[in-house]
C-alpha cells in the first residue's frame, strides 16, 4: 500500500507566508470595473465640489475639509487603504492620461526619482506648518490648492509612466499612505496598473503587503533612512502642531520653530531606540511600526472629538461629554489594529525569509542578525535538486521551496531580475535539460515569454521551482525554439483574408511591437508585415540594458530574437 505524502509543518507555514504577500497580479477580482469606475466619478465629483465651497463659501468648506475629510483618511488607511487607492481623486486625475491613451510615458529623471520621496515629506511638512498661519482661516486658498493638486497629477500623468508622475513619487500623502497603511486589514487589488510598467521601486500598488519591509529593509541606506525617518517625526509633528492649539500665543516664529523642534525630538528618540534596543531581526520595523502607531493613537486623540463635533454641528446638535471622551480614545482602537496586523505581517514576512534562506536566497540583514545554520549546510541538504549552468560549469542545489532565481543568486551567478513576480521579464534562462523537473509555467509567465518571443525556449528563473537535475544557460538565446512552435502557428482560418486585411505595419520593434507581428502571424500566414523601427538593432531585452557595463559582448548579449526571426516569420524589418 503507497504510503500518503506527508507535507512538513514548516513548509505548509511557509507556503502560507509567501501566499499572504500575493502581489495584485495574484489576486482575485472581486469588485467589477464599471463599480470602481463609478467611484472615482463620484469621488471626484465631491472633491470638485468641496473645492468649490472652500472658494464660494469659506466657512463651511473649513468646517467639511478640515473636520472630516481630512480626519477620516487615515482610519481608512489602516483598514482598507487600497479601498482609497482606488478612489483617491489625485490617483483618478493622475491615471486618466494612460486609460484615455494619451500619456506620454516618459521615464522619470534619476535625480527626481531620488529626490521625489523627500518632496512629498517636504509638502505635506509645509502643508502642516502652515495651517495656523494660513489654511485653517482661508477657505480660497485650500480650495484653490485643492485644484491645483488635481492639476498637477494630472500633469505628471500626462508626462511620466505608470504612477511615477505623482502617486508613487511626489503625492504629499504618499508618505503618510505607507506609514497608516504598511498592513493593511483588508488588501484591495491595484486597478490602475494593468499591465505594470515598473515605474517605481517598492511599490505599494504591486504589492501592498510587501512594500513596508522593501522599504525598512532596502538595500539602499538612503531609501530605507527616509522612509524610517518620517515614520519616526511623525509622532512629532503631530504632536507640535494640536498641543500649539489653533492659535498660538507666541506667535508664528516660535510655531514653526516649535513644531520644527518636535519633529527633530521624535527622530531622535527614534534613533535611541534603535541604538539601545536589542537587535533582532525585526528590530528596525518594529521601532518603525511603534512610532507609526503612536502617531495615530496621538492624532485621533485630537481629531476624533474634532469629527464628533463637526457632524454633531452638521446636524444642529451638541455631542455629549462622554462621546467627545469615547471618540479620543478611538485613536488608541486604531492604533491597535494597525499594531496587531503590523506585528502579524512581520511574522510572516520573517516566514518568507527563512523560506527564502532554505531555497539559497540572499535574505538581507535580517537573516544574518537571527544566526543559525549556514546558507551552504542547508542547500547541501537531502531534498535540495542540483541545478548545473552550462556557462561556467557550476553545479548548485536549490531546495523544493526556493525559485531557480533565489539559487543562482546564492550561487554567485550574474543574473539580471525584476520584479520577482514574472511580470517584467528580466530574467529568462534557457532550460537546456530537466524540463519535466520544473513547476509547470503559470499564465502570466507563459504570458510574459510569449511577450518575450521566448515560449517554449526559456523559463523566468523567479516562477521556477525546482525538483530534481536540470541543466540551465543564462544565455535565453541558447536553446532552440522547439519544431512543434512552427506547425502550431498555423492557424485553422486565415482570419486576415475573412477580414480583407491584406498589410500590416507596425511601428516599433519593442515588446509591444513584436508581440503584435507574432501574434498576427499566427493569426495569418498570409498577410504582409512590415516592422519600422527607429533603432538599428533587432528585437533586444530593455529590461537588462545594465548588462552593457560589464557584458563584452556588447549589445548581442541583450539580442531576444536569432538573425533568420525575420525570416522564419516572414516579415520584412526596415531599421534605423
Amino acid at each position: 500500500m503507497a504510503r500518503p505524502a506527508v507535507v512538513p509543518i514548516a513548509a505548509a507555514a511557509d507556503a502560507a507566508a509567501t501566499q499572504f504577500f500575493s502581489n495584485y497580479t495574484q489576486l482575485r477580482t472581486r469588485v467589477p470595473m464599471a463599480v470602481w469606475y463609478a467611484a472615482r466619478l463620484a469621488v471626484m465629483a465631491v472633491t470638485v465640489a468641496l473645492a468649490l465651497v472652500l472658494i464660494v463659501r469659506p466657512e463651511l468648506g473649513l468646517t467639511l475639509f478640515w473636520g472630516l475629510a481630512i480626519p477620516v483618511v487615515p482610519a481608512l488607511l489602516v483598514v482598507a487603504p487600497g479601498l482609497w487607492r482606488q478612489v483617491c481623486p489625485m490617483a483618478t486625475m493622475n491615471q486618466l492620461p494612460r486609460l484615455a491613451g494619451f500619456s506620454r510615458a516618459l521615464e522619470l529623471p534619476p535625480a527626481l526619482k531620488a529626490a521625489a520621496f523627500g518632496i512629498a515629506v517636504a509638502l505635506f511638512i509645509a502643508a502642516v506648518a502652515l495651517r495656523v498661519p494660513l489654511l485653517n482661516h482661508s477657505g480660497a486658498v485650500v480650495g484653490a490648492g485643492v485644484l491645483v493638486v488635481l492639476a498637477l497629477a494630472f500633469a505628471g500623468g500626462v508626462a511620466f509612466k505608470g504612477r511615477s508622475g505623482w502617486c508613487g513619487t511626489f503625492c504629499p500623502l504618499a508618505p503618510i499612505q505607507r506609514s497608516y497603511g504598511q498592513a493593511p486589514l483588508v488588501v484591495v487589488k491595484n486597478g490602475y496598473c494593468n499591465p505594470c510598467v515598473g515605474c517605481q521601486k517598492s511599490c505599494y500598488d504591486f504589492n501592498p503587503r510587501a512594500a513596508v519591509f522593501s522599504d525598512v529593509y532596502d538595500d539602499d541606506p538612503r531609501h530605507a533612512a527616509q522612509r524610517r525617518l518620517f515614520m519616526a517625526l511623525l509622532p512629532g509633528l503631530i504632536l507640535g502642531y494640536f498641543l500649539q492649539g489653533p492659535q498660538p500665543a507666541w506667535g508664528e516664529p516660535w510655531h514653526a520653530l516649535i513644531l520644527l523642534g518636535s519633529c527633530c525630538a521624535s527622530a531622535g528618540l527614534y534613533m535611541i531606540v534603535v541604538a539601545f534596543v536589542p537587535a533582532t531581526p525585526a528590530n528596525p520595523y518594529r521601532v518603525a511600526l511603534a512610532f507609526g502607531v503612536a502617531a495615530l493613537a496621538a492624532f485621533y486623540w485630537f481629531a476624533g472629538p474634532t469629527i464628533l463635533r463637526t457632524v454633531a454641528g452638521l446636524l444642529g446638535a451638541e455631542p455629549a461629554p462622554g462621546l467627545l471622551q469615547a471618540a479620543s480614545f478611538s485613536g488608541i482602537a486604531l492604533a491597535g489594529l494597525l499594531a496587531g496586523s503590523g506585528l502579524y505581517a512581520e511574522r510572516r514576512w520573517l516566514a518568507t525569509q527563512r523560506a527564502g534562506q532554505r531555497g539559497g536566497a540572499a535574505a538581507g540583514r535580517a537573516a544574518a542578525a537571527a544566526g543559525g545554520t549556514s546558507l551552504k549546510e542547508r542547500l547541501a541538504s537531502h531534498d535540495a535538486a542540483e541545478v548545473t549552468d552550462r556557462a561556467s560549469g557550476i553545479a548548485f542545489r536549490v531546495a523544493p521551496d526556493a525559485t531557480l532565481l533565489e539559487a543562482i543568486e546564492a550561487a554567485g551567478l550574474k543574473i539580471n531580475f525584476g520584479c520577482r513576480a514574472g511580470v517584467c521579464g528580466a530574467d529568462p534562462v534557457a532550460i537546456c535539460a530537466g524540463h519535466d523537473q520544473l513547476s509547470p509555467p503559470g499564465d502570466d509567465e507563459l504570458a510574459t515569454l510569449r511577450r518575450l518571443g521566448l515560449e517554449g525556449r526559456a523559463r523566468l528563473a523567479c516562477m521556477c521551482t525546482v525538483k530534481g537535475p536540470v541543466l540551465i544557460d543564462r544565455d535565453p538565446r541558447s536553446a532552440p525554439a522547439p519544431k512543434v512552435v512552427a506547425v502550431s502557428r498555423v492557424p485553422q482560418v486565415d482570419r486576415a483574408l475573412n477580414a480583407a486585411v491584406r498589410r500590416v505595419v507596425v511601428v516599433g520593434n519593442g515588446v509591444a511591437g513584436m508581440g503584435v507581428v507574432e501574434a498576427l502571424r499566427r493569426c495569418s500566414p498570409s498577410v504582409t508585415i512590415d516592422i519600422v523601427g527607429n533603432e538599428p538593432h533587432a528585437f533586444y531585452n530593455r529590461m537588462g540594458i545594465g548588462r552593457l557595463i560589464y557584458d563584452s559582448e556588447g549589445m548581442d548579449s541583450l539580442e531576444l530574437v536569432p538573425d533568420d526571426w525575420a525570416v522564419r516569420q516572414d516579415v520584412t524589418m526596415w531599421s534605423g
